[in-house]
């Protein structure tokens, strides 16, 4: 998956962290794919949660997915490039990175750490929530290459832990 195309996880995909290191899921090209049905489990142990990065990724069907990286301090959550969540999405991590991806669900981001991040542009939303309940901050379209996010349905954002939320920082289009 990290560099293959069309991996199939019919199963579903459960990411034990014990100690450090990331789990990277196409990165370096790869394409996958979470059947229908089928959930993301991750679990920090240890020394909690380091970076899971979903990349070239798609959720397929309804089913809603659920998913929590802490217990580091920087635990990281990478959503892209071009992966597609099709279901209801719920992300509680340190750190959230958003790149070229698709949420078609309702979604709710929940970045509860310390440092800011800077996603990149081409983000795709229908109803989402993003709250900010770090003192980091949660920048939107840092890349000036890259497209504006759009937002396709209601968007929230919940500021509750003294960080900032910036949308567009660097790209033009957001809608």
């Amino acid at each position: 998956a990290r560099t293959a195309a069309g991996t199939q996880f019919n199963g579903n995909l459960i990411f034990n962290f014990s100690s450090t290191g990331d789990i990277q899921i196409g990165i370096n090209g790869g394409t996958s794919t979470l059947a229908d049905t089928r959930t993301i489990t991750v679990n920090c142990a240890g020394t909690g949660c380091d970076d899971l990065q979903l990349a070239n990724f798609t959720q397929v069907g309804g089913t809603p997915q659920s998913v929590t990286l802490n217990g580091s301090g920087n635990a990281r959550l990478t959503l892209g490039p071009n992966s597609v969540f099709n279901a209801p999405l719920t992300v509680v991590a340190e750190e959230i990175l958003f790149h070229s991806s698709t949420f078609n669900g309702t979604s709710s981001f929940n970045q509860t750490g310390t440092a800011s991040m800077g996603s990149r542009g081409g983000n795709i939303f229908a109803d989402v929530t993003i709250t900010d309940s770090g003192s980091g901050d949660i920048h939107l379209g840092t890349n000036a290459a890259d497209p504006g996010d759009l937002f396709n349905g209601n968007v929230t954002i919940n500021i509750t832990g003294g960080g900032r939320f910036r949308l567009g920082s660097n790209t033009t289009g957001n809608l």
